[in-house]
């Protein structure tokens, strides 16, 4: 599991190389061309496996948000330092933080691990909860986690989305 910490900054690293390229290729062009690379360059490599893991230490979100931060100021060619420009820059770009994204992502491939859209059988991550409850008969059992490093991974974390 610390290996996949060493890919989150290899990730963060590749991501970053790939915008700077994308800066340097398209300095000159208007913002549309802009976003449209960074949504089919570097996006795609942040969220890469995002499923699978969660970045759980405050620093690696950072990390990955910095990111999308620096795309937006290209995007808009916007890079004035006072306090709430990049905020409202991806306001104005509509861009969901990818923290975000990841929860969507990972509630979406729960649904599909239910429902059997995706060849992943759900009971090798979940149990579902086999009392008598009130409401449906598809709830499924909290995994509790020894390390807090395991609470970042797909098995461990798709049953609370927070």
């Amino acid at each position: 599991m610390g290996d996949s910490i060493g890919n989150q900054k290899d990730t963060v690293k590749k991501a970053q190389r790939v915008l700077n390229v994308v800066r340097r290729n398209l300095w000159s062009c208007n913002s549309t061309i802009k976003e449209t690379a960074y949504h089919s360059l570097v996006q795609p490599l942040l969220e890469y496996a995002s499923t699978a893991w969660n970045p759980y230490l405050q620093k690696n979100n950072y990390s990955l948000n910095s990111i999308q931060r620096q795309a937006a100021r290209f995007c808009k060619s916007e890079y004035s330092r006072e306090p709430g420009t990049v905020t409202k820059l991806l306001r104005d770009l509509d861009w969901q933080p990818l923290e975000s994204r990841r929860k969507s992502q990972r509630i979406t491939m729960l649904y599909k691990m239910i429902n059997h859209i995706v060849d992943v059988p759900i009971s090798n991550y979940a149990k579902f909860n086999t009392r008598n409850t009130r409401g449906h008969q598809q709830k499924l059992i909290q995994p509790r986690h020894r390390k807090a490093v395991q609470a970042v991974f797909f098995p461990n974390n798709h049953t609370r989305v927070e």
